[in-house]
C-alpha cells in the first residue's frame, strides 16, 4: 500500500483516483514521490470535509442529525455493563434535546467547528457535540473575563 497511513486502502487503485502531479503528462508508470502522496491526501481530505453538512452549523435548521443507534452499538463492545446500549440511547436523546433548546445560544463559529470535529470520528455523538459546544462557550466567557482589566487595590 502506497501513501499515508490515514488512507486505508487495500490496493493502489484507490489512490490512483487522483493522479499524481509527476505522472500527469509523463506517461504511465511514473514513480510517485512522497510529496505526490501528500497532495493526494490533501485532496481527499478537502473532498471529505466539503461533504460535511454545515448548513445546520450556520444556523439553518438546528443541530445536525446523527444515527444514535449506530453510535450506541459501537460503544457496547468497550463496556462491561448490560444496559450500556439503553443508557447510551437515553444520554444521546437527552443531549440532543438540550442541544435543540440551546442551539441558537452557541456562536456560529463554535457550531461549525464542533460539527466538523464530531463528524471526523466514526460514531458522531450528541453528548460529544454538546460538550464541545459548552466548552467553546465557556472558553469565550473566560476570554472575555480575561480581557477585562483587574481592579486590584494600589500597592
Amino acid at each position: 500500500m502506497r501513501g499515508s497511513p490515514l488512507i486505508q486502502c487495500s490496493e493502489d487503485p484507490c489512490l490512483d483516483a487522483f493522479p499524481s502531479p509527476s505522472s500527469v503528462g509523463s506517461g504511465a508508470g511514473a514513480p510517485a514521490k512522497p510529496e505526490d502522496d501528500m497532495i493526494r491526501l490533501a485532496i481527499v481530505m478537502a473532498f471529505l470535509l466539503s461533504q460535511v453538512d454545515l448548513a445546520a452549523a450556520r444556523g439553518g435548521g438546528g443541530p445536525p442529525r446523527f444515527d444514535i443507534k449506530a453510535t450506541c452499538r459501537s460503544a457496547q463492545p468497550i463496556s462491561n455493563y448490560q444496559d450500556t446500549y439503553k443508557d447510551c440511547i437515553t444520554e444521546e436523546t437527552q443531549a440532543h434535546s438540550e442541544m435543540v433548546k440551546s442551539w441558537s445560544t452557541f456562536s456560529a463559529s463554535a457550531r461549525s467547528t464542533c460539527v466538523q470535529e464530531i463528524q471526523l470520528g466514526t460514531s458522531p455523538s450528541y453528548v460529544d457535540m454538546l460538550t464541545c459546544l459548552q466548552l467553546a462557550m465557556e472558553a469565550a466567557v473566560s476570554a472575555r473575563q480575561n480581557a477585562k482589566p483587574l481592579n486590584a487595590p494600589p500597592p
